[in-house]
């Protein structure tokens, strides 16, 4: 009897442990379906729409928007480019298979190249080829978005905002296209998402490995897409270091092995910034040069048929530098090349009939100074409700609707985020998102000064503002059906009860403080790290010749105006490619004032110009016509 007592009571546990791990497992299910069936079918929804892209052109029921391939040349012209580029690789090029490019291109262009090649024979270099990278980009920017609302708030914050962000029209018509903005931003987000973990989490040993390995894997595939946006990079790792101190300030203790990752990548930028300002491609004029090199004629044989020579804004002082202007040459380029950009939009979408301030130029840090709000006002609110209704020049009165729509749309969220961020302002995860949205919509509309553009390179911070906004709205809504006001925080950590309300004025304060501190430093980073890395000089002589000739460069000569030779090859045994740029510089023992400049393609043209005054010249920018019959030095 015992025995048959014992016996039905193991199978009573059994049973019961057996049903519980079932339940268990019907609930994990369950609770899980709603975030897998979110993805799959958002992920249907892209296949729909690009499928329904690709058959709108093959119909030719509006051949303005959509063309044969599915492309939309009104949002996304830039798709042509990169599928000329991707189609000029060897891998796909089937005129000349073992063919090297002449410029090195990006990580996009590659994939986007190899996609055609398997794809190709069977859909043509269509959208359709391009979609199995496009969908993998677009899911995983969902992916990223959820886990982004669950680290800062919870599991239905998350799942909205991953409703809203797949549903977004104009991103989901941007995600079809040979754009590289999708795999961007999924690595961008990626990156946000680990380092707000720096001031949700405490991490132990293997937490800090992983967060090490995971930023350092996203910021390097990062780069591999857009180099420029090194700065952005650092500025992200700044914020959350910057609010980690805070953090730890405010709960009275420090998190070493939290501040393990930021100190250490803080410090190995720094490291690779004067790496890199040491080891960038630079040459040095010989002066007195120890070669006389080719005679100079006045009719030069070979050169190509014009030459033309246009004057750009210039940013150089016309006086001998100082003490103080050598130590400031970092803010001269870092002028330069907010300038540049600014001046590189105006003129690229000078007919678009959809520029804002076009007519605006940098020539002065004051200049870009008084600026910024103008900037802020256009990044957060553009384009404005007087742009919605008209018709425009591509997109028509649909396309400026859509885009009305969509900025209303953004303007709620606006609000709600600022809800968010003030009802739980120890929060410093909310704060941290707030702080990129800000710095990133302000440098976005201090140089990107057409409305296409600024749309299309905005949608990283703006889903930033998504989750936030979502997260104020579910603090509203709570606080509503509660029938009173939602707490602070449902959970704040004990520390942070010590102070009570005065504590958290304290840090609404400090946070404001410190956001604002934050804008105007990674901003620096933002614009200046690529001119750091630029290794830039403050010698007045010094220039940057960029090759955008379609063509490699293996010699160029400078020699003074009233030389009869040309002297040395500045490159020497080296060359400039495609896409490439040289910093030329020149000894202080220099004098000569007034230069001349030759420079000799491999398919064998030449071309010169006589007369430079470098002393007012910082940038030379080298391109040929489409006919290459002119060649064209844009004088910045």
């Amino acid at each position: 009897m015992e025995k048959t007592r014992t016996t039905k009571e193991e199978t009573e546990t059994i049973r019961a442990w057996v049903q519980t791990v079932f339940r268990k497992r019907r609930q994990l299910v369950r609770y899980g379906s709603y975030e897998s069936r979110l993805i799959v079918g958002a992920a249907l929804l892209h296949m729909l729409v690009t499928v329904g892209l690709f058959a709108v052109g093959r119909a030719q029921i509006e051949p303005s928007l959509v063309d044969r391939d599915g492309i939309m040349e009104s949002l996304a012209s830039d798709s042509y480019n990169y599928r000329r580029e991707a189609l000029g690789l060897p891998i796909v090029n089937e005129n000349d298979p073992g063919a090297e490019p002449e410029q090195p291109w990006n990580a996009h262009v590659k994939i986007l190249s190899a996609e055609f090649a398997i794809f190709g024979r069977l859909f043509g270099y269509t959208i359709l080829s391009a979609e199995p990278f496009n969908l993998l980009s677009y899911v995983s920017i969902l992916i990223l978005v959820m886990m982004l609302g669950r680290e800062i708030g919870s599991r239905r914050i998350a799942l909205v905002a991953v409703g809203i962000v797949a549903v977004w029209p104009s991103l989901l018509l941007h995600s079809t296209q040979f754009l590289k903005d999708p795999p961007f931003i999924a690595l961008a987000l990626a990156l946000i998402l680990i380092v707000t973990t720096w001031l949700t989490r405490t991490y132990n040993w293997r937490g800090t490995l992983i967060s090490g390995v995971a930023l350092s894997v996203a910021a390097g595939l990062l780069l591999l897409i857009r180099l420029k946006f090194a700065g952005f990079v650092v500025a992200i790792v700044f914020f959350g270091f910057t609010y980690l101190i805070i953090r730890q300030l405010l709960e009275r203790r420090w998190l070493r092995r939290n501040l393990i990752c930021p100190v250490l990548l803080l410090f190995v930028t720094v490291a690779a910034v004067f790496y890199l300002a040491a080891t960038y491609n630079q040459k040095f004029k010989r002066y007195p040069s120890d070669q006389s090199g080719v005679v100079k004629l006045s009719a030069p044989v070979g050169q190509l048929h014009t030459v033309l020579y246009r004057e750009r804004a210039s940013f150089k002082n016309t006086t001998a530098p100082s003490t103080y202007a050598r130590l400031s040459g970092l803010n001269d380029q870092a002028l330069r090349g907010i300038a540049a950009a600014r001046f590189d939009f105006n003129n690229s979408y000078a007919g678009s009939g959809s520029l804002i301030d076009g007519d605006v130029y940098f020539h002065s840090f004051k200049d870009v100074l008084s600026y910024l709000p103008r900037a802020l006002a256009i990044g957060l609110w553009a384009p404005f409700p007087n742009m919605w209704f008209g018709a425009g020049k591509h997109v028509g009165i649909a396309g400026r609707l859509l885009s009305g729509g969509e900025t209303l749309f953004m303007y709620l969220c606006g609000l709600l985020a600022l809800v968010a961020v003030w009802r739980a302002p120890h929060r410093l995860a909310n704060w941290l998102l707030l702080s990129i949205y800000a710095l990133g919509v302000t440098g976005l509309g201090l140089v990107v000064s057409n409305i296409g553009a600024l749309y299309r390179v905005r949608y990283l911070f703006l889903i930033l503002l998504i989750v936030l906004a979502v997260k104020g709205l579910e603090s509203i809504v709570t606080s509503w059906t509660a029938g009173r006001s939602i707490p602070l925080a449902a959970n704040p950590p004990k520390n942070l009860q010590r102070g009570g309300a005065g504590n958290q004025k304290a840090i609404k304060g400090l946070a404001v403080i410190v956001m604002t501190t934050c804008v105007v430093a990674a901003t620096w980073a933002f614009f200046g790290g690529s001119a750091v890395a630029t290794g830039a000089s403050s010698a007045m002589l010094d220039f940057t010749l960029v090759n955008r000739t379609r063509s490699g460069i293996h010699a160029i000569y400078l020699s003074p105006h009233e030389s009869a030779a040309w002297e040395e090859n500045v490159l020497g045994d080296g060359k400039l490619d495609n896409g490439q740029m040289v910093t030329i510089r020149f000894r202080p023992e220099t004098r000569s004032a007034v230069w001349d400049l030759r420079v000799e393609l491999n398919r064998g043209d030449k071309a010169e110009w006589k007369n430079l005054t470098l002393g007012e010249i910082s940038k030379i920018i080298l391109r040929v016509s489409e006919d290459e019959q002119v060649f064209y030095a844009e004088i910045e």
